[in-house]
């Protein structure tokens, strides 16, 4: 019987800044369809592991694969050309491309690799409510409609594996429903998808199960329900219970 090949795995990752380290031993399979969650307190170590998956850092020691594919020292460009997107905190527009120019160039940076989604850029901007602005320059649009694009951007290269940095950071209430959205349909189209945010009343109505990171090391893994119990959990976000499970728009701040 033939296993599965994730869609990403890590093994065993460890970076260190000026000798402190910030990730270590971290780990983990992401498989087609599913989506993960990485959580975990400010500074646990979450967007330095989407940096040491995305090849944006180079771990000092672990390896990184793509759909089976050993990809620790390929560079970031390499990593997308083989299956693997992301977004980031910031949403970095590229000086001067229009917002359809953006989508464009994510698309055609696919080569011929099989693709998983097959949205065209067209389709991704009507979706994510940015085909009025396609004409616009995407360093000029309002912060929260530079998170849509960053994200449209990152499906535009049908990824086989997407990371999400605070994919919520910054949205009003219907774009989170938007993008909720978007992450169950990729999904069931087969894409493996790792979100990072710390709104965990918010990310258990996006992910099935999570890993949470304190530190820089896994503390717990397992469903949403299961961690949002837990008590090391807890004390990890400096001691506030969490709370049950609102909406989406109720985790809003």
């Amino acid at each position: 019987m033939n296993v599965p090949v994730p869609a990403l795995r890590a093994e065993a990752l460890r970076y260190r800044i000026r000798g402190l380290e910030v990730v270590c031993g971290f780990g983990f399979e992401l498989q087609s369809g599913q989506v993960l969650g990485l959580i975990g307190p400010n500074g646990a170590g979450k967007t330095t592991a989407i940096d040491l998956l995305s090849g944006f850092s180079a771990p000092e020691s672990g390896r990184v694969f793509v759909c089976g594919r050993d990809v620790t020292r390929w560079p970031s460009h390499r990593r997308c050309r083989a299956g693997l997107a992301r977004t980031f905190q910031g949403a970095p527009a590229i000086a001067g491309l229009t917002v359809a120019e953006h989508l464009r160039l994510a698309s055609e940076a696919t080569g011929h690799r099989p693709l998983v989604m097959r949205l065209s850029p067209a389709e991704l901007l009507g979706r994510l409510g940015l085909a009025a602005l396609r004409d616009l320059r995407g360093e000029d649009l309002p912060v929260p409609e530079r998170h849509l694009l960053d994200l449209a951007r990152a499906l535009a290269t049908r990824p086989a594996a997407l990371l999400l940095d605070e994919p919520f950071s910054g949205l009003e209430h219907g774009q989170v429903e938007l993008v909720l959205d978007e992450i169950r349909q990729a999904a069931a189209g087969g894409m493996g998808i790792l979100v990072v945010d710390h709104r965990l009343g918010l990310l258990v109505h996006a992910v099935q199960s999570a890993i949470v990171l304190v530190e820089g090391r896994e503390l717990v893994a397992g469903t949403m329900q299961d961690i949002l119990r837990n008590p090391a959990v807890q004390e990890a976000y400096l001691g506030t219970p969490v709370g049950a499970e609102p909406s989406p728009r109720e985790a809003l701040p």
